[in-house]
């Protein structure tokens, strides 16, 4: 028994060590004025860091260590440490990114470049070998954005080219719920002049399905006489089936009859989540969460775009997930079993889990005494029943409903141990003189 616990053991600390960090990265190579300039642009997900609450939100850590070696020689090693702060928990929760961009340039081939990506217990090895763009290439790597916007801020200032900021894309992934273009950015040099010292080319985008050509852009363009061409490429995506797509990009020297192409591929993928949900209306899944945020954290919520809202809806009930390995989500079902049981037995006008009984049930479940009374005579105010709700042992917490309009709705008036509820100013004097506070002791 003792040798099987210990290998048990074994097991699960290998699994543990074995967690790899979730980082898309992308290279590219373009032209430099002494060799070729490499662009490793990655993306780390906020849902698949670990933040820790500090003075100023969260944080997480993310250290990146970069080695480069040619043979068994070792000519850099460096780590840099990001701290990723954002103000509000929400925003952990969900598929927004961290994302970041190293830049060097390499004058020859050769070159071996790791890149090692640590947060907490999990991490990330990426490897490349470098290989220099020829010295006569036309055409650069390509680079894929969701977007290209104009931006002069300092706001993601290497990601900026030209007044442009570009939304790189290192997954190559593009859903189109949230996207309607890919952009494709490269660089052409090495062209030769005509006789009128201009470039004449033809560019020519295409892109294949398996192997059918389903969509294509080609033009002729004359340009003045320049070191170096910088393009862009939108493809509308929004017609395109699901799947993967192989990018051809070529470019024809018409002056010398030279034509050079780049190939690269992306995906399209329309994300049809069966979200975790209590109800067949968003919005009331959406009002749930009011239950168990902090005010400043649904208020961010409510600013999320719908599909934020609905990604953080499944990333808050997974993370509540008492054991992840079970087929059911035992938190996310004791809550459903609570609203169903409020809106069977407090439904007054209005749903059951809308009602403040209904609220405090759904957080705290079923309280150890509930203590039933009538207001005395002795009040500003005509006879109403009231209920006080207790809980003991790991919650000690105390809630006073009283039926103010004698509808069978009770209003929350009083609470005790709850710093999420609030008291009525002057709630005695809804209850009247002859009530004993000791009754919520």
């Amino acid at each position: 028994m003792k040798k099987f616990l210990i290998f048990v053991l074994l097991l699960f600390s290998l699994s543990i060590a074995a967690e790899e960090l979730m980082v898309n990265v992308d290279e590219n190579r373009f032209f430099a004025a002494q060799g070729t300039e490499l662009q490793i642009n990655y993306q780390v997900p906020y849902n698949s860091l670990e933040f820790k609450k500090n003075e100023y939100g969260f944080l997480a850590e993310l250290q990146v260590n970069m080695q480069i070696t040619a043979g068994e020689k070792l000519l850099y090693d460096k780590t840099f440490n990001n701290n990723i702060i954002v103000t509000n928990q929400v925003k952990t929760l969900t598929d927004d990114s961290f994302f970041d961009k190293v830049s060097l340039t390499l004058s020859k081939s050769g070159y071996h470049i790791q890149l090692t990506f640590s947060n907490g217990d999990k991490q990330k090895i990426w490897n490349y070998a470098f290989q220099t763009l020829p010295s006569d290439a036309l055409i650069s790597d390509l680079e894929f954005s969701s977007d290209v916007v104009a931006d002069t801020s300092d706001y993601m200032q290497k990601f900026h080219r030209n007044g442009n900021l570009f939304m790189v894309e290192p997954s190559h992934i593009f859903d189109k719920n949230n996207y309607k273009n890919v952009n494709v950015y490269y660089q052409l040099q090495n062209l030769f002049s005509n006789e009128d010292n201009q470039y004449d080319i033809l560019e020519k985008v295409e892109l294949y399905k398996k192997e059918d050509l389903v969509w294509e852009d080609s033009k002729e363009r004359i340009i003045e006489n320049g070191n170096r061409l910088e393009c862009i490429k939108k493809i509308d995506i929004s017609d395109l089936e699901d799947g993967f797509y192989k990018l051809v990009v070529s470019v024809t020297d018409n002056t010398t009859g030279i034509k050079q192409a780049r190939e690269d591929f992306f995906s399209i993928k329309t994300k049809v989540h069966k979200y975790p949900r209590l109800f067949t209306n968003w919005e009331d899944d959406f009002q749930i969460l009011r239950y168990f945020l902090q005010p400043s954290e649904y208020k961010h919520f409510q600013n999320l775009s719908k599909v934020s809202q609905k990604n953080y809806v499944e990333r808050f009930w997974n993370s509540q997930d008492p054991n992840p390995t079970t087929k059911e989500n035992e938190f996310l079902q004791l809550i459903r079993e609570r609203v169903n049981y409020v809106n069977r037995n407090y439904s007054h006008f209005e749903d059951g889990w809308k009602t403040d009984v209904g609220r405090i049930y759904i957080k705290n479940g079923k309280p150890h005494t509930i203590e039933k009374g009538t207001t005395g005579v002795l009040t500003a105010y005509a006879s109403r029943d009231y209920e006080i709700w207790k809980y003991r042992g790991q919650l000690n917490r105390t809630y006073l409903f009283l039926d103010l309009q004698s509808t069978g709705k009770f209003r929350l008036i009083y609470s005790e141990g709850d710093d999420d509820e609030n008291t009525l100013p002057q709630w005695e004097s809804y209850m009247g003189e002859d009530f004993d506070t000791a009754d919520l002791q």
